[in-house]
C-alpha cells in the first residue's frame, strides 16, 4: 500500500509517534463514530493543507520538518 504524508500525519507523529501507524493500519470497524464538528474541522484542515501546498508549501514544510526534528532530538535526549 502506498500512502503520501501529508501534514497532518506529521502533526499525529508529533503529538503521538503510534497514532500514524494506527490510522494506517488498524482496522477502522474498531472506532468511535466521528463527531459532526470533528468531520468539519478535518475538512477545514485537508483544504486548508491543500492551500498551503499550491501557495509553496514547501517552504513551510521545511519550516515542519526543522521543528519536529528538534522535538525529535529534545525527546530522544
Amino acid at each position: 500500500m502506498k500512502t503520501s504524508i501529508t501534514a497532518s500525519m506529521l502533526y499525529d507523529f508529533v503529538q503521538c509517534p503510534h497514532r500514524v501507524t494506527m490510522d494506517l493500519f488498524e482496522d477502522f470497524t474498531k472506532r468511535d463514530p466521528i463527531n459532526p464538528f470533528v468531520q468539519l474541522l478535518w475538512e477545514k484542515g485537508n483544504a486548508f493543507e491543500q492551500e498551503v501546498i499550491v501557495k509553496g508549501g514547501t517552504l513551510v514544510l521545511k519550516r515542519f520538518m526543522n521543528e519536529l526534528s528538534l522535538r525529535l532530538t529534545l525527546v530522544r535526549s
